[in-house]
């Protein structure tokens, strides 16, 4: 037979653990939750440091990241008008 005491203490965590899992959702709204949290985490940090650098720029404390954005520049530039090709069928050197 199982102790009074210990059979109070059993239905005390039952209730507890049914209280938790209302409260939390379940395994399927935690684990959405947890991708949600994590996907915003990240864009928050990407648009956080695209401000700073942006600030930064305008300030001109980083010059030499201009530079790097104009040649990202015209390298889409050249993409999109297709004038750029890595690849040009009539020169293949063996």
């Amino acid at each position: 037979m199982i102790d009074p005491e210990l059979k109070s203490y059993l239905n005390d965590i039952t209730k507890y653990t049914y209280v938790m899992h209302k409260r939390t959702g379940g395994r399927a709204n935690a684990f959405f939750n947890g991708i949600f949290t994590g996907f915003g985490s990240v864009v928050g940090i990407v648009l956080a440091l695209a401000l700073i650098g942006w600030v930064l720029n305008i300030v001109g404390v980083i010059p030499a990241f201009q530079n790097q954005v104009d040649d990202w520049q015209k390298l889409l530039q050249q993409a999109q008008t297709k004038q750029f090709s890595p690849y040009t069928p009539g020169n293949q050197s063996k």
